[in-house]
């Protein structure tokens, strides 16, 4: 796996992974994806040698890829200094179709930032977390974002929704790219709006933070989960932003 990691240019980039272990499945992320392998947030118990077979996909963008991998090494690693338990896999590709769509993709999410050819670029996104911190914390981090070189030509434009009953009206009052939800209170029921916003724009990703969907038959296209890093929060609006035009 050492040598893979220094033949292969890595990219920061979130993918949902679904895979059926153990007669359940699950559904979890990916970091510093690279053309042969990745390492897989998870609480899931694997040991190294096993072969896991993982679907692997980009909500709304790209349809799921299926890919064998190979568990080379476990982990906990270390994002803005929190750490996550996860396992880092080796991909066997048995099909040269999957294996070029996705040699593809990474090729793209390596050279492109936006769209070059555009004097100005925007990615608009929705966001909504019931607690107040939470809220002004990723609000802030995502103004921060306009700020640093990536994004020097481009622009991203959050709207933060401070109370709930509002949440309907921005939604239907503007053309989002992408909606962020969240909430830990009991009483905030976020499949009501996610089944509301599909209604109405069902192509747009739609990202639960703190979300519990297990006995839901609407789901969110990815979930993500404390504790909040905000390096694969920027990883993950990065990505939908490069990929807006793939």
């Amino acid at each position: 796996m050492g040598i893979e990691r220094r033949i292969n240019d890595r990219v920061d980039a979130v993918f949902s992974v679904s895979y059926d272990s153990f007669n359940h499945f699950y559904t979890d992320y990916t970091v510093n994806i690279s053309k042969g392998g990745t390492f897989i947030i998870t609480e899931q118990q694997f040991k190294i040698g096993d072969i896991i077979r993982i679907y692997l996909s980009f909500p709304k963008i790209v349809d799921p890829i299926p890919i064998d991998a190979e568990v080379v090494w476990t982990s906990e690693d270390s994002f803005d200094g929190v750490t996550q338990r996860g396992v880092g896999v080796q991909f066997i590709f048995n099909n040269d179709y999957h294996r070029k769509k996705f040699e593809k993709l990474i090729h793209f999410l390596l050279k492109n930032n936006f769209d070059e050819n555009k004097e100005h670029n925007i990615f608009k996104v929705l966001f909504f977390h019931t607690n107040s911190y939470i809220s002004e914390t990723i609000s802030s981090f995502f103004i921060k974002m306009n700020s640093f070189p990536e994004y020097k030509n481009n622009e991203l434009i959050i709207r933060t929704v401070q109370k709930e009953e509002n949440l309907i009206a921005m939604f239907l009052n503007e053309k989002f790219d992408l909606v962020i939800l969240g909430g830990e209170n009991r009483e905030f029921n976020p499949f009501y709006y996610l089944s509301e916003f599909r209604k109405h724009d069902d192509l747009i990703p739609y990202i639960g933070l703190d979300i519990n969907q297990n006995n839901n038959t609407i789901s969110f296209d990815m979930v993500m989960k404390k504790p909040y890093v905000f390096s694969k929060i920027k990883s993950l609006i990065d990505t939908y932003a490069k990929m807006k035009k793939y």
